[in-house]
């Protein structure tokens, strides 16, 4: 970047969406396949922002964190939905 301008890390927005749709569809079919979705992408673009973090808008990079956050939170909420109804169906 040779304008002294820093860029946003591209899909950050994306990521923080799907990462707070795996929130809200947690207890559905789509929230643990945003969760996956959402944890594989931003995989890559925190190596994005690593490897020349001098490029990238800070503000981008924490959207990104809040992303991979939110999604790591819709899966645990979804296991959390899996183990209850296997609690519920063994009890009976």
């Amino acid at each position: 970047n040779t304008s002294g301008r820093r860029e946003n890390i591209p899909g950050a927005g994306g990521i923080l969406a799907m990462g707070i749709l795996s929130i809200v569809f947690s207890m559905g079919f789509l929230g643990p396949i945003m969760g996956i979705i959402t944890l594989a992408t931003s995989a890559g673009k925190v190596k994005l922002y690593r490897e020349d973090p001098d490029r990238y808008e800070e503000r981008s990079f924490k959207q990104l964190n809040a992303g991979r956050t939110c999604g790591i939170i819709g899966l645990s909420l979804t296991g959390l939905a899996i183990i209850i109804v296997l609690m519920v169906v063994a009890g009976h």
